[in-house]
């Protein structure tokens, strides 16, 4: 490490142990609650709108592509999108049936799920076999055209999703070729994050038609976030971007001319006029006090006005003196009840 990158990493642990020891004021109004433990916070309130709009987006393209395989237009409306770890996403634990396939992205791992109640599947399937749409719509064991059926629909709805999500920088999805009537998530840890996105087919329906569940970290584009993208930044570069909040980190301090021992009586004793002789030579620099620890000395001076330091060794400089012209005005502090110090 180079002695400007140690000198960087000190200055972040001086200020960083000033700006933590700051008091924090109390407020009769704090209003606290308890963190959902059941839920990940994979994305900010502002990611999670990004995410929403592309959602909402990526629904219209289902709808067109639904609608060209039915021939009749189909309109799907967007639930809010919900965060889940992967042993709470409600598809794994819902009482209602239905068909599933696993999601991919290309020449990538198992990244999600996409589900369609059974009941709607069958109502689907009787449309492209140009059946009653009065016929029954129970659940039943589908037939080798109707499952292949059922896997266009899936492929088609993956690939509208897909469309929309690369118009958005995501990579590409596709459905695999098994259907499985029971929702499981191949390869997932208990801890995975996922967001669940659910259309339904009309805005008073009870179930979404449609449910699609991908990792936190594969829909991290469509809601702007940086998931995975520091672990491949230098540490030069995380340095930098540390040191960047830290210089926006407000402390207090104050400048320390000198001391002076003095016991009570002498305090009482004291009148106008009389002078109290600091221990410090007249060439010797004032201190910059902040929570009680010494971070740089320099010398008394004035400036438009007000009282000043012209500081000579900044924290961190070993030997040489280097003045830095100080611009931040500061009220002058109030003089001793006495008549003067020196």
């Amino acid at each position: 490490m180079t002695s400007a990158a140690a000198r960087t990493d000190r200055l972040i642990s001086d200020f960083l142990a000033v700006a933590k020891e700051q008091p924090v004021p109390a407020s009769a109004e704090t209003d606290t609650g308890d963190y959902d433990w059941d839920s990940p916070s994979s994305f900010t309130l502002a990611e999670l709108e990004n995410l929403e709009n592309f959602a909402a987006q990526a629904g219209i393209e289902i709808s067109k592509a639904l609608s060209g395989q039915f021939h009749e237009q189909i309109e799907l409306y967007l639930d809010k999108p919900g965060q889940y770890y992967a042993d709470k996403l409600p598809l794994l634990s819902s009482e209602t049936a239905n068909y599933c396939a696993v999601l991919a992205t290309d020449g990538g791992p198992n990244c999600g799920l996409i589900a369609i109640p059974a009941e709607q599947t069958v109502e689907w399937i009787t449309k492209v076999l140009g059946g009653s749409t009065g016929a029954s719509k129970q659940e039943r064991e589908l037939s080798s055209l109707e499952s292949a059926l059922l896997h266009d629909i899936l492929a088609s709805v993956a690939k509208a999703f897909s469309g929309a999500f690369q118009q958005v920088g995501g990579k590409a999805v596709r459905a695999g070729t098994e259907i499985s009537t029971k929702a499981e998530l191949p390869g997932s840890n208990r801890s995975d994050e996922y967001i669940l996105l659910s259309f339904r087919a009309d805005q008073e329906a009870q179930r979404p038609v449609i449910s699609i569940a991908l990792t936190s970290e594969v829909l991290a584009p469509a809601a702007g976030a940086g998931i995975g993208k520091q672990d491949s930044e230098s540490p030069e570069t995380i340095r930098k971007k540390m040191l960047a909040n830290v210089e926006q980190a407000h402390v207090e301090g104050y400048v320390r001319l000198g001391t002076v021992n003095l016991t009570i009586r002498e305090v009482m004793s004291l009148e106008e006029g009389d002078v109290l002789l600091l221990h410090k030579k007249i060439d010797e620099p004032a201190e910059l006090i902040m929570s009680g620890k010494v971070v740089l000395s320099g010398y008394p001076a004035r400036r438009e006005g007000q009282y000043a330091l012209r500081i000579a060794r900044p924290v961190g400089q070993v030997g040489g003196k280097r003045n830095i012209k100080v611009n931040h005005k500061a009220p002058a502090p109030a003089p001793l009840p006495k008549k003067g110090q020196n």
